[in-house]
């Protein structure tokens, strides 16, 4: 007996492409699917081609979520006339990108046209369970990235795509159960989004209540005083360095870990995709502090100019912020920093940010306008009650994430398990 057959389970053979059930078959997609891509509209007189306020929905790439699911609103809309130049497709057609964001895969949930930036499942050679099939196409996808090299397939062409192989059972029974239960997994996921989604809504009602002074906790009377953020701390500026010269691909004695924009995610700093740079070019104020704000000063999209973390990371390693960030230290001891942090968060902020931006073709904050910013702040028993009742909010929201990260990965774990046959939900 050979060492291959030793490892096959009883009930599964060896193919090309892996161990797979003996009752499940083997084929190239173009002999499962027809397909084709779909159409841009002709690349002169474009204002012609659309029409953002009374024309139809226009699918690209950046409509297709991560979720398997086309968000709510296309980015934009085609006129009459150039849709005649696209291709419609019906609401419960499969689309796949297959430029930009290689491999991302769903189901229409309305008509809409279609970019040539996507590829068109318009019917199948033999029965298929539509998001079984998806999920298929989506793995598929998954493990095509993961042999590229930097795991990045930066595009692929109709042609390539024909002779992708997929393993299926032949009972479509069996295809609709797998697809059942995860789609079950998703209607749980989609539920714990929308009451996080709820959940960030209420606090950021209870914020502009709170942090304005409209609503009052019990027991609190005393009179707010209007302050600029320079009297509660300093904004600082980030470091600046040469990328050939001073940046470093790990950590080392002559490095400290640097932050950018990116490592802003949901109200927190995390370390995720952080540089190494030369620690000559860090000044001692420029380390991070615990609870520092992290601040993005500068960024190509407006969108993200002013978004703002809470530095709370604690390990051996020093941090500090490169030139496009700022931090903003609180230097006063009678501020609460979760108050003070929260803030960052508020309208009133966000309107700051706007106007400062606003007729501008420069998306740069200074230190000084962010200390200018000014803000009605009570006495500091009353802010530390507010930022109790806030993070009470953030400790709940963190606790349904978390829950939702691991039904995410529940959810992983059964892809792999039931689109390749190593589970069974029906047996002959």
């Amino acid at each position: 007996m050979t060492q291959a057959t030793q490892t096959i389970p009883a009930g599964y053979k060896q193919t090309e492409i892996g161990v797979i059930p003996m009752d499940w078959d083997i084929k190239k997609l173009k002999d499962i699917a027809n397909y084709r891509r779909g159409s841009f509209p002709q690349p002169y007189g474009l204002e012609k081609w659309y029409d953002n306020n009374f024309g139809m929905p226009f699918v690209q790439v950046v409509d297709v979520d991560d979720n398997f699911k086309l968000k709510n609103d296309t980015k934009q809309k085609i006129s009459k006339l150039g849709a005649k130049l696209s291709v419609f497709v019906k609401k419960g057609t499969i689309i796949l990108t297959i430029q930009g964001s290689i491999g991302r895969v769903c189901i229409t949930q309305y008509d809409s046209y279609v970019d040539r930036t996507l590829l068109i499942f318009e019917s199948f050679k033999e029965q298929f369970d539509k998001y079984f099939f998806m999920l298929k196409i989506f793995r598929k996808f998954e493990i095509e990235k993961e042999k590229a090299p930097g795991g990045i397939i930066k595009t692929i062409t109709k042609e390539a795509l024909s002779g992708f192989e997929i393993s299926y059972p032949q009972d479509i029974k069996e295809q609709t159960a797998i697809a059942t239960a995860l789609s079950d997994t998703d209607a749980l996921i989609e539920k714990l989004e929308k009451l996080i989604a709820k959940k960030k809504a209420i606090k950021q009602g209870a914020m502009q209540q709170l942090l304005t002074g409209k609503k009052r906790l019990p027991g609190f009377s005393g009179t707010w005083e209007v302050k600029k953020l320079g009297e509660v701390g300093k904004c600082l500026r980030g470091v600046s360095y040469k990328g050939d010269e001073d940046l470093f691909e790990f950590d080392t004695k002559e490095t400290v870990r640097l932050l950018r924009s990116n490592n802003i995610k949901d109200s927190l700093v995390n370390i995720f995709d952080i540089q190494f740079v030369n620690s000559a070019k860090v000044s001692p104020i420029q380390i991070m502090n615990d609870k520092d704000i992290l601040i993005c000063m500068a960024n190509g999209s407006k969108d993200l100019v002013g978004k703002a973390g809470m530095f709370k990371i604690q390990d051996e390693f020093k941090y500090t912020f490169g030139a496009f960030m700022g931090c903003f230290r609180i230097n006063v001891e009678e501020y609460d920093h979760y108050f003070i942090f929260n803030l960052f968060y508020s309208n009133d902020y966000k309107n700051y940010i706007r106007n400062l931006l606003a007729g501008s073709s420069i998306n740069n904050l200074t230190p000084a306008s962010i200390e200018s910013m000014i803000f009605k702040i009570p006495e500091p028993k009353e802010q530390t009650a507010i930022a109790t009742v806030l993070s009470d909010m953030d400790a709940e929201i963190e606790k349904l994430k978390n829950k939702l990260e691991k039904y995410r990965q529940i959810k992983t774990g059964m892809m792999q398990q039931l689109l390749t046959g190593k589970i069974r939900l029906l047996r002959k």
